[in-house]
């Protein structure tokens, strides 16, 4: 959950699910991010009131396929705005075989806009009661199935689950290169949005951070890539570093404990195939002018749109990293890496980097330095 500048919160698909005041029927706390409940796909029912016209009848559907969600490995709940009291009276009455948390603040029905009127982009689509999400095993909402949408709620949250619970299925795992991707940073529209703009900018050979000629510098045998660049201060960076707030920072610091609060210039960055869009292994922190760098990221923006383009870190093994569309990959700078020749099509991708308060003085202090070398006569 999330809030923007104007005080409206926000709960999408690809938002993390920020543990609430929820209370259980005993009125204890509680908590997704403890041991037992993280790491599994998830079936959350929220409704004003299990009192609420229709609600119990969903809850009963539920109740009625928990077996088969439990096969599914799936932990279920409910989440209403009653007391704790009422909320334990309605899962005797009701005989339910999971818990129906108390938010008597009702945060998370506010935040999917549920028992009041639409209002704004973010708002539900009606003045429902009740809605059920699917949240993956990293906490982060992938669906939201309404009342208005769907003839019975449970039967389609349990289809997709089943989808789901098939692409989770264990495999044993070979030495790979620490890397983190997150799915659905951005939405395929805001990813044609993004391609548009693109193609409407004003466009540059994407250059190598180079110590010795000064910042980027075009090399084509090294890297081929147009770029265009989104101004710091722009809208369109502005609502793309807030989407990462909201959804790939606090990832960042989950998987490798380091907080992110700034970032270089943001890009759009095309690998064609008809140019030869690749780029050879390098790591991106060995130059005065990137050393303050601390992780790369990369978002696919069409992942249907090409072939080849693969990221590869051949010092960790032969695997061939593609995320889908939306989804990006992090991963530290120091890390070689490359991008491998683009065979058909053209590659399309968000490009950042990213780092902290220590290693903003530390750019700061280089500049500094740069600014007085250039300064002192030949």
């Amino acid at each position: 959950m999330n809030s923007s500048a104007s005080g409206r919160i926000y709960l999408e698909p690809g938002d993390l699910v920020a543990d609430m005041d929820w209370r259980d029927h005993r009125g204890g706390k509680f908590s997704l991010e403890q041991s037992r409940f993280g790491g599994r796909l998830t079936v959350i029912f929220v409704c004003t009131s299990a009192e609420a016209p229709g609600a119990a009848r969903e809850l009963k559907r539920l109740a009625a396929l928990a077996a088969q969600f439990n096969d599914l490995g799936c932990l279920m709940f409910a989440v209403s705005g009653d007391p704790v009291a009422v909320n334990a009276a309605a899962m005797q009455r009701l005989d339910l075989p999971f818990s129906i948390l108390s938010d008597e603040g009702f945060s998370c029905g506010r935040a999917l806009g549920l028992g009041r009127a639409p209002a704004g982009p973010f708002a539900a689509p009606s003045a429902e009661s009740w809605c059920t999400l699917i949240v993956d095993p990293g906490r982060r909402v992938v669906k939201r199935i309404g009342a208005q949408g769907a003839a019975d709620q449970a039967l389609e949250a349990l289809g997709e689950c089943t989808q789901r619970a098939a692409l989770l299925t264990p495999v044993l795992a070979a030495a790979q290169a620490p890397v983190l991707i997150v799915p659905d940073v951005l939405d395929k529209a805001h990813c044609q949005r993004l391609i548009a703009h693109w193609e409407a900018g004003e466009r540059f050979e994407g250059g190598v951070a180079s110590g010795e000629y000064g910042g980027n510098v075009p090399m084509k045998k090294v890297k081929s890539r147009e770029d265009v660049a989104l101004p710091d201060r722009g809208a369109e960076a502005q609502e793309i570093l807030g989407m990462f707030r909201r959804r790939l920072f606090p990832e960042i610091k989950k998987a490798y404990g380091f907080q992110v609060t700034r970032s270089d210039t943001l890009r759009l960055g095309a690998y064609h195939a008809a140019d030869g869009g690749h780029f050879l292994a390098h790591r991106d922190d060995t130059t005065p002018y990137s050393a303050h760098r601390r992780f790369a990221m990369s978002l696919a923006l069409d992942n249907d749109a090409y072939e080849g383009g693969y990221v590869r870190f051949p010092e960790y093994g032969p695997q061939l990293f593609r995320a889908g569309t939306g989804a990006a990959v992090v991963f530290s700078v120091s890390m070689l890496h490359e991008v491998t020749l683009v065979t058909a099509g053209r590659r399309m991708i968000l490009l950042a980097f990213f780092y902290g308060e220590a290693e903003e003085a530390l750019r700061q202090k280089l500049a500094a330095e740069r600014r007085e070398a250039e300064a002192v006569p030949a």
